[in-house]
């Protein structure tokens, strides 16, 4: 009996015993861009795309929360980068109706929200206050409905930052248009968004960066991504590349991001160079623009052992075709050999699948591949998760064989899950504990392997000629 208690019952409880580990950040992935509305550099936590427009308005972190969802996203954090950088708006080009002498001026003060394509069309002739137009923001492909002019000759595009200047007489069949790009946000600000992400307690696999962007903004994210790693946040970082301008030939743009590749490599940052036509979730309009959203939605409907061109999954949601429209294979190719997150076709297959999810890793790397980055950011998740319950902890009287058991549960697990083949934990028995207070520890995995290619051998054969050789 102890001198200084009761006699009683007296319980230890532990902990630990289960072997629980933690749940992991499978399919959920991060976002950070510009656009219309929200509080900056402030994460908002999105489950279903009825949250997009009254979090965020408009813009490219709308248009592919949007898209992320058509692929499949379940979960998605996003953040609201500060634009430093405006918009611009292009020269007003006008068709003139016979008799036709009005202008149309976009008022200097605007500050375009969104990239527009904008055509505005007179339909009814007269003056101020009589003549009436419709105007589209997408290039054509929808109108709003007819509008008189005000009488003050002022009208401003509803959520577009815009306001046009009416003056003159009108004649129907005149059409104005011009063009603007999105504000966009500069690489300090970027990081400053990304950098909320990665100072919050939140997991997640990916940080998705949208919106075009150039070999500075990857070295910046390979920055992020490397410090993130280096405090054991084990995570990637995505980017979109920029499309083809409206004077480079499709030749030319795919030279020009091979050249901006050529100067850069990481295994924590990927670029998608996959562009095409999609049916936007939000508008029910058919809209050109990178792929990226919907390839995050659709990876993160994925295993994470799984690749992400695998065909058995099925197209892409909401991807109507590939764009530019004479892009071809051996292009294709060219952009996927640098590294880029691509898209292609099949011949005799409907849709349009990934052709490989890509690292912008060095060649030979182990991680040029999406899936083999995401498990074994998994398996140090894992493995980090186990070995931290015995740090500070004595070496039983069996010695460092233990905690070999105690580090495999962790990969037992992700072999359980066919996440891999098989794992390894060896701690070699000679380690000098009492002097280094360090454990040496090698972890080996083999992951599962992907069949990118199937080679078949078909031919005719005579069971006639066979037998009788055989004879």
């Amino acid at each position: 009996m102890t001198a200084n208690r009761l006699p009683d019952v007296y319980l230890s409880i532990t902990d630990y015993g289960l072997g629980i580990l933690p749940g992991g950040s499978a399919g959920i992935i991060a976002k950070v861009g510009v656009s219309s509305k929200g509080k900056e550099n402030t994460i908002a936590l999105l489950s279903d795309s009825d949250q997009i427009v009254p979090n965020f308005g408009s813009g490219v972190l709308v248009d592919s929360l949007a898209d992320s969802f058509t692929g499949g996203s379940k979960t998605i954090y996003a953040v609201r980068a500060a634009a430093d950088i405006p918009g611009t708006i292009s020269e007003v080009v006008k068709t003139a109706a016979e008799g036709d002498t009005s202008t149309l001026k976009v008022e200097s003060a605007s500050k375009p929200l969104d990239a527009y394509d904008v055509i505005v069309e007179i339909t009814g002739s007269g003056a101020l206050n009589a003549a009436s137009f419709r105007y589209s923001l997408d290039g054509g492909s929808s109108y709003s409905d007819r509008i008189t002019v005000p009488s003050t000759g002022k009208y401003t595009l509803a959520d577009t930052g815009l306001e046009m200047t009416f003056t003159g007489d009108f004649i129907a069949g005149t059409v104005w248009k011009f063009q603007t790009t999105a504000p966009q946000a500069s690489v300090g600000n970027i990081i400053a968004a990304v950098q909320v992400l990665l100072d919050s307690a939140l997991t997640y696999e990916c940080i998705h960066v949208c919106g075009e962007s150039d070999p500075a903004v990857w070295t910046a994210l390979d920055v992020l991504a490397k410090q993130a790693e280096a405090d054991y946040r084990y995570c990637y970082i995505e980017a979109d590349a920029p499309y083809k301008s409206g004077n480079q030939t499709t030749d030319e743009w795919v030279q020009y991001l091979s050249n901006a590749r050529a100067n850069f490599a990481s295994t924590r940052v990927g670029v998608c160079a996959a562009f095409g036509t999609v049916v936007d979730m939000l508008t029910g309009k058919q809209v050109v623009r990178n792929l990226h959203g919907i390839i995050r939605g659709q990876i993160a409907t994925l295993k994470r052992q799984e690749s992400p061109g695998a065909v058995e999954k099925g197209g892409l949601n909401g991807v109507v075709n590939i764009q530019p429209a004479d892009l071809n294979n051996a292009q294709i190719l060219a952009l996927d050999n640098a590294g880029f997150t691509t898209v292609r076709k099949f011949i005799g297959l409907n849709g349009i699948y990934i052709t490989n999810g890509r690292m912008m890793s060095e060649n030979g790397s182990d991680y040029e591949q999406e899936e083999n980055r995401r498990v074994m950011d998994h398996s140090c998740e894992l493995v980090r998760s186990q070995a931290l319950k015995k740090v500070k902890s004595g070496i039983p009287a069996e010695g460092p064989k233990a905690l070999e058991a105690f580090l495999s549960h962790a990969l037992n697990s992700q072999i359980g899950e066919g996440e891999i083949i098989s794992g390894t934990v060896v701690i070699p028995d000679d380690q000098d504990v009492w002097s280094t207070s360090k454990i040496k520890t090698k972890i080996r995995i083999v992951p599962v392997p992907i069949m990118r290619e199937i080679e078949i051998d078909i031919g005719f054969e005579n069971p006639y000629l066979t037998t009788e050789a055989e004879g």
